[in-house]
């Protein structure tokens, strides 16, 4: 399900390539986790404040309840940016159109598809001037949370890259979503199953939705709700500018509505010996893992070090902290080739595998290793966050323009040389060079990178 799901957001908004998919039919897309359908119901986000006795906000400093290195704290925010009047969303609407709770969607089969039924469309998010702080499972919390921090991150990209224009967002806080199927063991009687314990980014109408946590994960005792969690909202609001690069760089998604213009398969020589090129969907899964790892390092570089910080968040913790050179299992970051091979050959197995367990085979894992590969590069030339940040938004310029240039490549030289046109940017927006040095740093993560990089051949 994961993967098709993938496949379906990339082809109708970063490629354009084939049908769009109606409405009625779009499943949610991009997770920062990967994590089926639950059959535990939601435990489902209240809003705490339902009457106001003061109808103006004269001072915009409010608590904000967030989840940092591993402990809950409360830590006054001033919000002016994200209220526009009573209701959580950007003073000017130039960031996030609005925030929206209550929605309440269904997914039920219709002959071969499933079709969604909208039970409630959801109300904008407000507040009431007089209380400064929310309890941690309000509607409101979230929403200030989420917002605040997408707000934080659209800030230090323009400040990076003032010519970059980022479509305004709505979040979505606290949705019901459930799928109702027949079960076959059941004797075909209907059965809802929840999304639930996750956050993901929506292309189709650009929202960053935060699920609710299930019954079975506040059973466990796990502590931090991913709304109070700043990396998550900065990293879904980061698949947003990917996309928005993608995109521009590409020409839209106007005249790319065939498979054959985009990723058309042709013969590839390797060696002197003609090698398959890869599927489209193998292609889609390559550009997804540097889609996670983009967003990944987007919220490492916009937010402070205490705010990026994952310590103590399940799924998260040392997997997804780019600092971090192993993930939490004590396998390494690097594109080993392990690694590489796992990840490239399909269907290599379709057991659920606990997120203890690192999966070469998930876009989130080799976006993890992206992420800390690259920044272990320009680590070695810089400490500055900005210019780091800056060096990202350019490769993904870069990548956007060169992208229709590979569609002949295999999936390896497409993987590497992703990889490679990082290297060179960073290299080349440093004014550092290339040398013996770094690129045997670059050998480090990912070897043989370096017959992609010209500057390092003979060295």
């Amino acid at each position: 399900m994961q993967k098709l799901i993938l496949f379906v957001v990339f082809l109708t908004a970063i490629t354009g390539c084939g049908d769009e998919l109606k409405n009625k039919r779009r499943q949610p897309g991009i997770n920062i986790v990967q994590q089926p359908l639950k059959s535990s119901p939601p435990f489902l986000l209240m809003k705490e404040s339902r009457g106001c006795e003061v109808k103006r906000i004269e001072n915009y400093d409010r608590f904000l309840n967030l989840f940092i290195e591993g402990n809950i704290t409360m830590s006054s925010r001033d919000l002016r940016d994200i209220f526009r009047g009573l209701f959580v969303k950007s003073a000017d609407t130039s960031i996030i159109t609005k925030t929206i709770y209550g929605l309440d969607i269904e997914l039920v089969p219709r002959g071969d598809t499933m079709e969604m039924v909208v039970h409630k469309k959801g109300k904008s998010v407000s507040v009431c001037p007089e209380k400064k702080d929310y309890q941690r499972e309000s509607v409101e919390s979230a929403s200030m949370n989420a917002s605040y921090f997408i707000t934080k991150t659209n800030k230090a990209v323009r400040a990076q890259s003032p010519s970059l224009r980022i479509a305004p967002i709505k979040v979505i806080i606290s949705p019901s979503h459930r799928t109702t199927l027949r079960v076959q063991s059941l004797g075909l009687r209907k059965r809802s199953f929840y999304r639930t314990d996750n956050a993901y980014y929506d292309p189709s109408d650009m929202s960053v939705t935060f699920l609710p946590h299930s019954q079975a994960w506040k059973n466990a005792g796990i502590q931090a709700n991913f709304w109070e969690v700043p990396m998550v909202a900065s990293h879904e609001y980061g698949h947003h500018i990917f996309q928005t690069i993608l995109r521009k760089g590409m020409g839209g998604v106007k005249g790319m509505r065939t498979l054959t213009p985009c990723f058309a398969d042709h013969p590839v020589v390797e060696d002197g010996e003609v090698v398959p090129t890869a599927t489209f969907a193998d292609k889609v899964s390559i550009l997804s893992a540097y889609n996670e790892g983009f967003s990944d390092l987007i919220a490492f570089y916009s937010l402070s070090n205490e705010e990026r910080s994952v310590q103590g968040v399940k799924c998260l913790s040392v997997t997804r902290d780019v600092a971090q050179p192993f993930f939490i299992d004590g396998r390494s970051k690097v594109f080993s080739p392990d690694a590489i091979y796992t990840f490239l050959t399909p269907a290599m197995t379709t057991q659920e595998l606990p997120c203890e367990i690192t999966n070469f085979q998930g876009v989130h894992t080799m976006g993890a290793v992206f992420a800390h590969s690259a920044d272990k590069i320009t680590t070695q030339w810089t400490q500055s966050k900005e210019k780091k940040l800056s060096i990202t938004i350019k490769w993904a310029q870069k990548l956007a323009a060169k992208l229709s240039g590979m569609s002949f490549l295999s999936k390896h030289q497409l993987l590497r040389d992703i990889y490679a046109l990082y290297i060179t940017t960073a290299s080349e927006e440093l004014e550092e060079p290339l040398n013996a040095e770094s690129c045997k740093l670059a050998e480090e993560t990912f070897p043989s990178i370096t017959h992609s990089i010209p500057q390092c051949k003979g060295l």
